[in-house]
């Protein structure tokens, strides 16, 4: 398959569950640190061919960055706390 413009399907609009309303694909594309969203597959897949997209665009490794589950939002909010705690004791 030939490659696939990375920004092609950008302003195609899917109904996003985790916010609760309609986003560009361009907002899905880039969320997790310019990686696309875990979810990309489930709310993508019926309006254009996303697996190939993903598979076109992005490497082995990220790829495995994008599905990996994220973190509960407790264990998130922890994690941010330590490194904020870590890097004020850098900079001091």
């Amino acid at each position: 398959m030939d490659k696939m413009d990375k920004t092609q399907f950008d302003l195609q609009r899917a109904y996003c569950r985790m916010l609760g309303h309609e986003v560009p694909f361009s907002y899905c594309r880039k969320v997790r640190d310019g990686l696309p969203c875990f979810r990309v597959l489930d709310c993508w897949f019926q309006k254009f061919p996303v697996q190939a997209f993903i598979s076109n665009n992005y490497s082995v490794k990220e790829q495995e960055i994008i599905f990996e589950q994220p973190q509960n939002k407790v264990t998130t909010l922890i994690d941010l706390i330590e490194r904020a705690k870590s890097n004020m004791a850098k900079q001091r």
